[in-house]
């Protein structure tokens, strides 16, 4: 009895399932019958954009042999390489369409890119995945209904503002961090990558908040892991109507969600007189004009969803790179024991600028491994750098196609910080560098990435000798969303000694 009621449990759910995907796959059909009737392929005001199917650069069977042979990581490797190489064949643009009709563009043509991101903002709308991250943080403020994105740049802005208090607790995190890896000593090695990604949540936490409340973490990590998985599904980026399909991996987005929101919302107007955090600063300023909880916790989000990969990823890719050179890293090393050596409790942040080889360091890194990826969706019909956009169309970058196109790049692949010195020695922005997107949308948060990024450096390095177990690369997370994000890096670690003398004493 109880086994035939399971089995029509279980049929009753697969024939729900597939009949809203059924229902799903025919409105959108329906839907973008209209919105997508532009085809990309006739030419309305500008160039016809090259379509997927009009060459055969991308070498499928090899995408799918990669796929077959070395599963997800290897296959997104070989698809970032493949895309660059179809990119230059096209002049930096090709488009392709999803099953229901919708209209995908990738670009990396610095011309298009400034069009779609600088000079026609207002014809593009900052959209991921149709819509799903706005379950995790609103793009618009529920009250005063004005863009979410003004008041956090306005935030972000003054995060870096120098406050002995702030920075004393911020180097007490980073010693956590540094007694995980002590631990880890014995076995010789550390997946820093991991570690890294476990502790970083309750350094977001700590510059939100102002403090690192109980179970927030745990909570954090959740929902920020369940929203990336959602915006990375090609099901989800396809079909406007599946984010609805009562799926288990949805299911648990929006639980997850709505936990952590519920335990964010209880902290809105909470102000623990923390002058550095977000909440303090929303509560205090009244020319934000976040009056409410609802708006606060949105800006709040807004920061807790991108305040994250960017520098975890760049921390270990820069280590690698590091330990894969260990005459550099110990030239670094020396700088960063150097500054700690004459630094006082006042000038350690004000001064991190000096530190010029751990600068350029973190440039070449983020010009190699860029943390943004790029989505925009085209809101009206627009011409950018010559080519026609479809309304509707789905405008996707990675500025590795950018950064690591030969055309402006000297070697591209290989890991040189001094590109970013001129003759003199001093620091330069090279060209086609942005490894925090372009225009009034950018990433917010660069000044506080290489903030935390040097402090957290500065331990490591003070603390530790890191050396690779391997000559090749570590391989990639299978995610569209962050596709450069280290799947695993596994370093060989000892106490760096005496050398280290002048770094805060860390005991486990």
């Amino acid at each position: 009895m109880l086994t035939s009621l399971r089995s029509k449990a279980v049929i009753i759910s697969v024939s729900c399932l597939a009949t809203s995907t059924l229902i799903s796959l025919l409105y959108d059909v329906l839907r973008r019958s209209k919105i997508y009737s532009a085809d990309l392929e006739k030419e309305k005001k500008g160039k016809r954009i090259p379509y997927l199917t009009s060459f055969l650069k991308l070498d499928l069977q090899n995408l799918r042999k990669a796929l077959r042979e070395g599963g997800e990581v290897v296959w997104l490797l070989c698809f970032h390489k493949t895309v660059g190489e179809a990119l230059r064949e096209t002049g930096g643009i090709f488009a392709f369409s999803s099953p229901a009709g919708k209209p995908f563009v990738i670009v990396n043509n610095e011309d298009i890119l400034k069009d779609i991101l600088v000079h026609h903002v207002a014809r593009y709308k900052k959209q991921h995945a149709n819509g799903i991250l706005e379950l995790f943080r609103k793009t618009t403020l529920p009250n005063s209904q004005s863009p979410a994105w003004r008041p956090v740049h306005k935030l972000a802005s003054r995060m870096c503002f120098h406050s002995v208090e702030k920075e004393q607790k911020l180097l007490s995190l980073v010693d956590e961090l540094c007694v995980m890896i002590k631990k880890e000593e014995d076995n010789r090695k550390v997946n820093l990558s991991a570690l890294l990604t476990d502790w970083y949540w309750k350094v977001t936490l700590f510059l939100v908040l102002g403090e690192v409340p109980q179970g927030f973490p745990d909570a954090y990590r959740d929902a920020w892991l369940a929203c990336i998985d959602r915006l990375s599904s090609p099901l989800i980026n396809s079909f406007f109507f599946y984010k609805f399909i009562p799926t288990p991996a949805n299911l648990w987005y929006r639980y997850t969600t709505w936990k952590f929101r519920k335990m964010m919302m209880k902290k809105m107007d909470d102000d623990n007189k923390c002058d550095w955090s977000v909440v303090h600063m929303m509560l205090q300023d009244k020319e934000l004009n976040l009056e409410t909880s609802e708006d606060r916790l949105e800006v709040a989000m807004e920061f807790l969803f991108t305040g994250t990969t960017s520098v975890t990823s760049t921390i270990s890719w820069l280590m690698w790179h590091l330990s894969d050179n260990i005459k550099l890293q110990d030239k670094v090393a020396q700088e960063c024991i150097g500054y700690q050596a004459n630094s006082t409790e006042e000038s350690f942040v004000r001064d991190l600028n000096k530190l010029q080889l751990l600068e350029v360091c973190l440039k070449e890194t983020l010009r190699m491994y860029s943390p943004i990826h790029i989505g925009r969706m085209c809101k009206h019909d627009d011409v950018a750098g010559g080519y026609s956009i479809p309304q509707g169309a789905d405008i996707m970058t990675n500025m590795w196609w950018v950064h690591r196109n030969e055309d402006n790049w000297k070697d591209p692949n290989k890991f040189d910080p001094n590109r970013f010195l001129d003759s003199s020695g001093n620091i330069v922005k090279p060209d086609h560098y942005y490894p925090f997107s372009m225009g009034l949308r950018g990433c917010p948060g660069q000044a506080v990435a290489f903030y935390i990024s040097k402090l957290v450096v500065i331990r490591l390095l003070s603390s530790f000798r890191f050396s690779s177990q391997s000559q090749q690369e570590p391989l990639f997370k299978p995610s569209l969303m962050l596709p450069n994000t280290p799947a695993e890096m596994n370093l060989a670690v000892a106490p760096r000694g005496d050398e280290g003398k002048w770094s805060r004493k860390i005991s486990s």
